[in-house]
This record gives C-alpha cells, sequence and structure tokens, in this order.
C-alpha cells in the first residue's frame, strides 16, 4: 500500500497511544487507521530508502489527507525532516 506521510513526536513523547504503548519519537512505529497494532511493516520512502517498523497508534486524522503519520526516527531514516509530507510505499513484513 502507499500514501502520504507525515512525522509527529513533539508534543506526544510520553502519551499514551491508541495501541496502549508509551509513544517515544526516536523508536521506529508509526499510527495507521488502517493497520492494526502491532503489524510489522517496511516502510520505503522517495528515494528508496527503508526501514522496518510496528505499527503502535491510531492516524492521522482523516481530514488530514495521509494515510500514515511516521515517528520521527522513522521520517529521519528515510527522508529529510524539513519535507514535512512524503509519499511512502508500505509493506506488511
Amino acid at each position: 500500500m502507499s500514501g502520504r506521510a507525515s512525522w509527529y513526536g513533539p508534543g506526544f513523547a510520553g502519551r499514551t497511544t491508541a495501541c496502549g504503548g508509551i509513544f517515544d519519537p526516536e523508536q521506529l512505529t508509526l499510527a495507521s487507521r488502517e493497520l492494526a497494532c502491532g503489524t510489522q511493516v517496511r516502510i520505503t520512502g522517495p528515494g528508496g530508502r527503508s526501514v522496518e517498523a510496528v505499527v503502535s497508534d491510531w492516524g492521522p486524522a482523516e481530514w488530514t489527507g495521509r494515510r500514515f503519520d511516521l515517528s520521527r526516527a522513522i521520517f529521519e531514516a528515510i527522508a529529510n525532516l524539513g519535507a514535512g509530507i512524503i509519499d511512502v510505499t508500505v509493506e506488511l513484513r
């Protein structure tokens, strides 16, 4: 599956996620409205860089038009944070 993704972290670190864990922006986690908590995925960014991660939260809000919210750690691993929003491919592991 593919779609638009942004990153989140500031203001959310240490908060409880929809999956019941504590959000840490330095962990390889993402939020999805379509994938179940605990789903393991490989995320590939626009430049071809990829990481393995796990769904740990619900989101982003549908009105944003984005399909995924990535932790800062994921976004930094696959793109420049300054890009803000990128196209990604997500594969189930």
